[in-house]
């Protein structure tokens, strides 16, 4: 089973029969949300986008957009991927208040799915060419991305005696770094 390719309706009915078996397990909701994100992530993959979005939109009805959990934060960030491949720039703008970044930025347990999330939205404002919001979001990212020791290590900030602003600044200018993301 594991060699041979499937096609769209072998997804679509490992899906269900896979959400159909949780409901006998114990914890089952968790195992719920980590089988409808990543069938998300398939239909992104796959480039449905529209079912990916009814996805994204069934599951935040179902169980809420409070992005402090690790499932709805990786929700999360593939709806921005979503909505972003759709055009819907609106509602995007809607989902980013301030409290929603915030929760983003402090939330160690899921740190780089939020560091996903503000790299999206960093390439989105660029290529929207709103260059203040992009560098607002990159900023975020390089920042997190020095916290968690993702891709520089401390002694850099050390070395430049740089404060976390400096070294957001300095991370965010190195272009490489930006587009290795």
């Amino acid at each position: 089973m594991l060699f041979r390719s499937f096609d769209d309706d072998d997804i679509i009915k490992i899906y269900y029969d896979a959400l159909e078996e949780l409901k006998y397990l114990n914890n089952h909701y968790e195992n719920e949300k980590y089988i409808k994100q990543s069938y998300c992530f398939y239909l992104i993959c796959a480039e449905k986008y529209d079912d990916a979005l009814l996805v994204c939109e069934n599951y935040f009805n179902e169980y809420g957009m409070d992005i402090n959990d690790e499932y709805n934060c990786d929700m999360f960030f593939r709806y921005i991927q979503v909505l972003e491949k759709l055009d819907l720039y609106d509602k995007i703008e809607n989902l980013l208040d301030d409290e929603t970044i915030n929760i983003l930025y402090k939330n160690e347990n899921m740190a780089i799915t939020a560091i996903w999330c503000f790299g999206e939205l960093g390439k989105l404002y660029e290529k929207l060419e709103d260059n203040e919001k992009a560098s607002f979001y990159y900023r975020h990212m390089v920042i997190m991305l020095h916290k968690i020791r993702g891709f520089f290590h401390d002694d850099i900030k050390t070395i430049f005696n740089f404060s976390d602003e400096e070294f957001a600044e300095y991370m965010h200018s190195n272009d490489e770094l930006v587009a290795s993301l």
